[in-house]
Order: C-alpha cells, then sequence, then structure tokens
C-alpha cells in the first residue's frame, strides 16, 4: 500500500474476521482461538458486543482487533483491507483500546493531566481544540474532582476505567474497543460508564467486551458469543 496515501475507515465500515486462530506455546500448545469468521457491517450496527465465559477468548480477539498481538494464522479486514497492510500509527489513530485492567495499563509515574494528552501529543492534534474536549469530558466524567493532578496509584479502578476512556475520546478514534468496562467498578461507577457508551454510540462504532450478557444486550445491536476459543452463534438483537 501507499505509504503517504490517506486512509479512511469511515468509508467501508465492515469488519471482516477471517480463519482468525493463535496458538500459544509454553508447557504444552493451545489454542486460543481456532478458525474463527465473522463480519460486520458498522454502517448498519453501530455497536457490537463480544461476550462468552471466561477465558473464552474475549480479550484476544480485542487485543487482535486492536493489532495489540499478532494471529497465528487468518487476517482481519476493515472494508477489502488487511487492518496489518494499514500504517501502525494510522490503526492506533483510528482504532483505540481501553483495557480491561485499566489503573495497570496506565504509567504509575505520570500525572493524569500528562496521561490523557500523551496521545493527541503523539498525533500533532490540535492542542487547543483537544483541551477544550478534555474540559467537556471531564466535567461529564469527573465533576468536582481533581483527577488531573493524581497519579494513577491514587486513584480506583472505576476512576481509571473513566480515565482510560477519555485518553482514547481525547485521540477522536472511529472506532473504540472497551474491554470489560464495567468490570471490578461499584454500582455509581457502573451507571456513570454505562451512560456514557450509551451517548459515545452515536457517533462512534463501539466494540465491547463483557461476560455480562444483559449489559452488552443494553447497549449492542449485535452480539458474538465466544466459547472456548470458537464463535458459537451471532445474535441480533
Amino acid at each position: 500500500m501507499e505509504k503517504n496515501k490517506e486512509y479512511k475507515i469511515t468509508t467501508h465500515p465492515v469488519l471482516t474476521v477471517r480463519n482468525i486462530s493463535l496458538l500459544v506455546k509454553q508447557k504444552t500448545t493451545k489454542y486460543i482461538l481456532k478458525d474463527n469468521n465473522f463480519s460486520i457491517d458498522f454502517s448498519q450496527k453501530s455497536c457490537i458486543g463480544i461476550t462468552g465465559p471466561s477465558g473464552a477468548g474475549k480479550t484476544t480477539l480485542a487485543k487482535l482487533i486492536a493489532r495489540l498481538i499478532k494471529p497465528s494464522s487468518g487476517e482481519i479486514l476493515w472494508g477489502d483491507i488487511p487492518i496489518n497492510k494499514v500504517p501502525i500509527k494510522f490503526w492506533r489513530k483510528h482504532c483505540q483500546y481501553v483495557f480491561q485492567d485499566m489503573k495497570n495499563a496506565l504509567d504509575p509515574e505520570w500525572k493524569i493531566e500528562n496521561l490523557l494528552l500523551e496521545g493527541p501529543k503523539l498525533h500533532k492534534m490540535d492542542m487547543n481544540k483537544v483541551l477544550n474536549q478534555m474540559d467537556n469530558l471531564l466535567a461529564l466524567m469527573f465533576p468536582d474532582s481533581t483527577i488531573l493532578s493524581k497519579f494513577p496509584p491514587q486513584i480506583s479502578e472505576g476512576e481509571a476505567k473513566r480515565v482510560g476512556l477519555i485518553r482514547s475520546l481525547l485521540i477522536e478514534p472511529d472506532l473504540l474497543i472497551l474491554d470489560e468496562p464495567t468490570r471490578g467498578v461499584d454500582l455509581i461507577n457502573r451507571a456513570i460508564i454505562e451512560s456514557i457508551i450509551f451517548e459515545i454510540i452515536k457517533s462512534k462504532f463501539v466494540i465491547i467486551i463483557s461476560h455480562e450478557i444483559e449489559f452488552v444486550k443494553r447497549l449492542c445491536s449485535i452480539i458474538v458469543e465466544l466459547s472456548e476459543g470458537r464463535i458459537v452463534e451471532i445474535i441480533d438483537i
């Protein structure tokens, strides 16, 4: 592909997973994912859920889509383009991943403010616009809070999830992957996060990874169910 070509992932927003497998060799050889296939047209479905029991391969599939790990075989396409053929910096800009264990994903030695602004600076975004957006998101997610001056070890898991959301949203991705966004958070934070995701779905393509089927049903229009590394069902809500 042309190195300087301007790619637009909103042009043909179809995610295709084709024969994806991930084989891990440790003490024994084990397939985490094996021979998975599906295709989702995001122009028709703005939010998809990937669900299943613990160990089913949900997070692994999400990390493959985000290009945080590589498959053993198969490919993932956006439109008709294999995502591994797209420049990684471009994919990081347009596809953001909010980790399940967000608190440990944040550098403990960086203030929250610096962590939030790291991505926009890397992508050379308009910082006046970014700061304005950051103020709006902070007002929504952290009213009456001094979160910017804190360090990750000083905040709760629920706060870390919200920091992760703000951090990703400031980069203005088209595709947002949320890995277990309500896991390990209290009821108040859960309600805040769910209401925020509901708003995000209106303007972005979203993939939610969760073992909580009812939570996924409230937000997603299609659900991909995994079990033991294989897709067992695709449900249209």
